[in-house]
């Protein structure tokens, strides 16, 4: 897992690219701007959640507020989508 804007933004556009990102619900306009953009052009499946940046932090163990996660394995990746898939009705797809 890769947490942060800068480091996701970067890590989307690399030759080993995440299995999926998260973003925040409250994270910025620009954040989900730049994340969902470089995630349609590098193809990367992008959610976006109902989570906050609090609990984003609480679920990785940060002491600062996380606006986006990087998923790396796949395999990880697609249970996490199963159970957002199961808790949540509210999320927001980009199918790449």
């Amino acid at each position: 897992i890769m947490s942060g804007t800068n480091l996701v933004s970067t890590f989307i556009r690399s030759d080993n690219k995440p299995a999926l990102v998260l973003l925040a619900v409250d994270a910025s306009k620009n954040t989900k701007k730049l994340i969902e953009s470089a995630s349609r052009h590098h193809k990367v499946v992008c959610i976006s959640t109902s989570y906050t940046m609090d609990q984003f932090s609480c679920a990785i163990g940060a002491s600062y507020y996380i606006s986006c996660i990087a998923v790396l394995d796949r395999g990880f990746a697609d249970m996490i989508v199963t159970k957002l898939h199961e808790s949540d009705n509210h999320l927001s797809l980009q199918e790449v």
